[in-house]
């Protein structure tokens, strides 16, 4: 797939019965969705094929989106649980230390000592803080990504420094 493109959100199910679609968002904001002019819908068979989206709306912390091109029910049928990807350049750029977690996939993640704990697999969000998890081989390791713990985070480079908390190694 085109590493332009970022996975967005999900859909889930039908809204309505003119081809309204209710979907799980990743986006901090359903306003990503109004600031677009399409967006890429992959299906099952991973065929991708862009969207205009007409309408965007919220309900119960759910997106609430309706396409030019799908004017049915019926239709939506066919696309429940595809995913929605929007291309990168649509992103605002992050803020100074703050960054996509996409770009944080598959980065090394050492030890201010130089030991290689292996790469960031996972971002997963607590709610409190953002939790890494690290694997290497069979070995896991969940890094929180506080600043108490995180040194460096070099995405260029393709690594993370951390100053390990007793007991996290």
């Amino acid at each position: 797939m085109d590493s332009s493109l970022i996975l967005i959100g999900i859909i889930s199910k039908p809204h309505g019965i003119k081809g309204g679609v209710r979907a799980i968002s990743y986006a901090d904001s359903p306003d990503i969705y109004r600031e677009i002019p399409c967006i890429y819908l992959k299906k099952k068979d991973k065929a991708i094929s862009p969207l205009k989206i007409s309408s965007v709306s919220t309900v119960k912390g759910a997106v609430i989106l309706n396409f030019d091109e799908i004017k049915s029910r019926e239709s939506v049928e066919d696309i429940l649980g595809c995913e929605l990807y929007i291309e990168r350049s649509f992103l605002p750029s992050p803020s100074e230390n703050e960054y996509y977690h996409i770009d944080l996939i598959g980065l090394d993640v050492m030890t201010t000592g130089g030991q290689l704990l292996g790469k960031i697999c996972e971002v997963m969000q607590t709610g409190g803080n953002d939790v890494f998890v690290v694997k290497k081989g069979k070995e896991e390791h969940l890094i929180p990504a506080i600043k108490e713990v995180i040194r460096e985070i070099d995405i260029n480079g393709g690594k993370v420094v951390i100053d390990p908390m007793e007991g996290m190694t």
